[in-house]
């Protein structure tokens, strides 16, 4: 009465469904880029972008100012800089970004030189 053959139907839902996966995951995270810029419109080499609370997700800016960075709708981009103001953006369906720095008002509050090395006493 039953075969033992699989219907082309009964066949086909397995196979679309482990074929659709990839994507539903792939469309949970992706690949956001941009540019980070001063406030004078100048590339900024070396900021650190990270995805906050993933210490795994941190990249550091080229020398033209862009990063590729992998987050998810939801997550926060932090962005740090030496001598600038520490951005943070939510990551929206927005797949290319573009971050404008602000320079700290405060000037560096000390100074620390420290010298290593011997030097010979002259006596005369």
């Amino acid at each position: 009465m039953f075969s033992s053959r699989r219907t082309p139907q009964r066949t086909l839902l397995p196979l679309c469904l482990f074929l659709l996966i990839p994507f539903l995951l792939t469309a949970q995270s992706g690949k956001i880029s941009g540019r980070v810029l001063s406030e004078d419109k100048t590339a900024l080499e070396a900021v650190t972008v990270m995805v906050k609370g993933k210490p795994s997700g941190t990249v550091v800016t080229l020398a033209n100012g862009s990063f590729v960075i992998a987050a998810a709708p939801g997550d926060s981009l932090s962005f740090s800089y030496t001598g600038y103001e520490p951005q943070l953006l939510a990551v929206q369906s927005a797949r290319d970004i573009l971050v404008t720095m602000t320079l700290t008002n405060s000037k560096l509050q000390d100074v620390v030189v420290i010298g290593y090395g011997t030097q010979k006493a002259i006596h005369s």
